[in-house]
Order: structure tokens, then C-alpha cells, then sequence
């Protein structure tokens, strides 16, 4: 079941992430279940006056691969930080619509490490769209399987371990 009512905009990713404008690379929630499927799907747009693509590279722009990595990496630390949120009767036990401060949720999320392989080129006005499914882990360190898609064509892939504070 999918736990959000509606996809979650940027002013609640706000709420769950410390990251802000120009690094946080996350535009929008899709879907989000919890156990035991575990996994998260987001996204985010390349804007064509993005200011990084203004120096990677002159005269043909190209998204850096490192940046498509830290979307993955933010949307695994997206998944690890709402697992804990998901209340006994399976319901997420804070209303992320209404929750604008980041007190609001008490855990963070921290990487851990990075094991992914970049496969395409990610270009101005793409929309990247990332996949994170939890695939194990102990204690407070999530591993999580993860991919990025520019439509059918996958650009990313690989896993990245996220240890949530609390």
C-alpha cells in the first residue's frame, strides 16, 4: 500500500531531508511503501539553467554523474528516514503535508556508503527519475538497492547504505 495520500513536494522533502537548494536534488515523492515491499520512488528535473551545467561543460552541457549519484544517495536517505515513521497500524505517524519544520522528524539519515554505476549521459531538461527499495541492513545502517531512469533508458544503478540517527 502505498503510504502517501498524495506525491510530496518539495516543501515536505524539506521537512525530511537538511539538504537545500542548489544540493538537494529531489523534486518530488511518487510513491513510498512501507514494509515489507520498502521502497521509495522520486524525482527531479535537470533544469536547463541549472548553475552547475554552466561550467560541466561549455558548449554541451552534461548533468555531472556525482550529482545523479547524490539524488540516489538522497533518495535512499528519504526511504531510511520514513521507515521509522510508519506507525504499528502501517500509517505514517507524522502528517508530512502539514509538517513544515524540520524538528518535526526526529531522525536523519546519514551515508554510509556508495556503490553505483553510472550507464548514460544525463542531459539539460531531462527528468530524472529515481527508484530506492530497502534490500537489508542492520541495526540503524539501511542498504538499499537504487536506479535512476531518464524515461525507459536506466543512467544509474547500484546500491548505497544510509545509517539513520535518531
Amino acid at each position: 500500500m502505498n503510504l502517501l495520500a498524495a506525491p510530496l513536494e518539495r516543501s515536505g522533502i524539506e521537512v525530511l531531508l537538511p539538504h537545500r537548494s542548489p544540493i538537494l536534488l529531489v523534486d518530488r515523492v511518487t510513491a513510498f511503501h512501507g514494509p515489507p515491499r520498502s521502497e521509495l520512488r522520486a524525482s527531479f528535473r535537470v533544469a536547463a539553467d541549472h548553475p552547475i551545467l554552466a561550467g560541466h561543460f561549455p558548449g554541451r552541457p552534461i548533468w555531472p554523474g556525482v550529482l545523479t549519484i547524490e539524488g540516489l544517495a538522497q533518495t535512499a536517505n528519504l526511504l531510511g528516514v520514513l521507515l521509522p515513521l510508519i506507525g504499528e497500524d502501517g500509517a505514517l505517524t507524522v502528517d508530512l503535508a502539514a509538517a513544515r519544520e524540520p524538528e518535526a522528524v526526529a531522525h536523519r539519515g546519514l551515508l554510509a556508503s556508495v556503490e553505483v554505476k553510472l550507464l548514460h549521459v544525463v542531459e539539460p531538461g531531462d527528468l530524472l527519475e529515481y527508484a530506492a527499495r530497502l534490500v537489508g541492513g542492520r541495526g540503524p545502517v539501511h542498504r538499499v538497492e537504487v536506479s535512476a531512469a531518464v524515461g525507459r533508458r536506466v543512467v544509474a544503478r547500484g546500491s548505497i547504505a544510509v545509517a539513520v540517527e535518531s
